[in-house]
C-alpha cells in the first residue's frame, strides 16, 4: 500500500486489478473514487493543506463545497457554528430560519412567507409585535398591480412624498376609518381629529357632496361640541335647533327665516308665500 498510496475495495471480495472503490493519496490530498467502467472517477477529496472537503469537486475553496444538490431529511436542520442559528425543515414542504434560538422566518408549503408567523396565511405575513414591522428605505415604494392581470396599467403605487404618504390612484375604504385619531366613531365612515376638511374643485362639479338616505341631517355643523347648524334631508336648514325655511315660492324671500323646529318643508313653503 505504501508503494501506490492507494487502498482499494472490491464489492465481491475479489482481488481484481480494477477494484470498485479506492482511497488514494496524492501529495497531501486524499481522494475517494469509484470505478466507472473504464476509469476511476473522483467523488470526494480532502485538501491536506486547508482541510477543505469537496464533494463533486476536487478544488474546494471552503470547508465544505458541494457541486450538486444537498438533501436534508425530514425534520433535519442545517446548523452553523453558532448553534442558535440554523435552517431547518419544521414541517413537510416547509423551511424555517432561526436566529438566537428562535424562529424568525418561515416559508410554508403554499409558498407563503411569514416573519414572526409560523403559519403564514398570505404571500407575505408579518407579525412585528411592538414597533415598526416593515420599513422600506432608499426611496422605494409599494406597487399593487391589478388583481387579475399584473400587466394592466390599473395599478396603485404607495410612496413617501417628503414625509407624506401618497397614493397614485383612488382609494376605497369599506370600514370605518379615522385621520388624526386612533378611535374612529362607529357612527361615521370617516372620523377626523385635529383639523378640518378642505375641498376644492376646478370643474363644474361641486367641491363637496353630502347625502343621507335616512331621517337624519345630511350635514351637521358643530362648535364646542354643540349643534350649531344642520341641513336636513328635505332641504331645510336648522340653526341652534331652530329651522330656517329654505323653500321659496314665486321669488319671495323673507328676512326673518327662523321658524319653529317642528315645521315641515310644506310649512316653509306656505309661510314663504304668505
Amino acid at each position: 500500500m505504501a508503494g501506490n498510496n492507494k487502498l482499494a475495495f472490491s464489492t465481491d471480495g475479489s482481488t481484481d486489478s480494477t477494484p470498485n472503490v479506492s482511497i488514494r493519496a496524492s501529495g497531501n490530498d486524499t481522494y475517494f473514487s469509484n470505478w466507472s467502467g473504464s476509469a476511476y472517477s473522483d467523488r470526494m477529496m480532502i485538501q491536506g493543506s486547508t482541510g477543505n472537503i469537496g464533494i463533486g469537486t476536487i478544488a474546494p475553496s471552503e470547508k465544505l463545497q458541494v457541486a450538486g444538490n444537498v438533501l436534508i431529511g425530514d425534520s433535519g436542520s442545517l446548523i452553523f457554528n453558532d448553534p442558535s442559528v440554523k435552517i431547518s425543515i419544521p414541517a413537510v414542504n416547509a423551511l424555517a430560519f432561526f436566529t438566537s434560538g428562535s424562529e424568525r422566518v418561515r416559508i410554508n408549503n403554499a409558498g407563503n412567507i411569514g416573519f414572526g408567523v409560523t403559519n403564514p396565511q398570505y404571500k407575505l405575513d408579518i407579525n412585528g409585535g411592538v414597533g415598526t414591522a416593515l420599513r422600506i428605505a432608499g426611496g422605494g415604494d409599494i406597487q399593487i398591480d391589478a388583481q387579475t392581470d399584473p400587466t394592466d396599467d390599473n395599478k396603485a403605487v404607495l410612496y413617501n412624498d417628503s414625509g407624506k404618504l401618497s397614493l397614485t390612484s383612488g382609494m376605497v375604504i369599506l370600514g370605518n376609518s379615522s385621520i388624526g385619531t386612533s378611535a374612529p366613531d362607529d357612527n361615521f365612515k370617516l372620523t377626523l381629529s385635529g383639523g378640518g376638511i378642505k375641498a376644492e374643485s376646478n370643474t363644474a362639479n361641486p367641491a363637496g357632496y353630502f347625502s343621507s338616505s335616512g331621517d337624519g341631517f345630511a350635514l351637521m355643523v358643530k362648535a364646542n361640541k354643540s349643534d350649531k347648524a344642520a341641513l336636513d334631508v328635505n332641504g331645510g336648514i336648522n340653526f341652534n335647533n331652530q329651522k330656517v325655511c329654505s323653500a321659496v315660492a314665486a321669488g319671495n324671500w323673507r328676512s326673518d327665516l327662523l321658524v319653529p323646529a317642528s315645521w315641515t318643508l310644506a310649512d316653509c313653503r306656505y309661510w314663504a308665500t304668505s
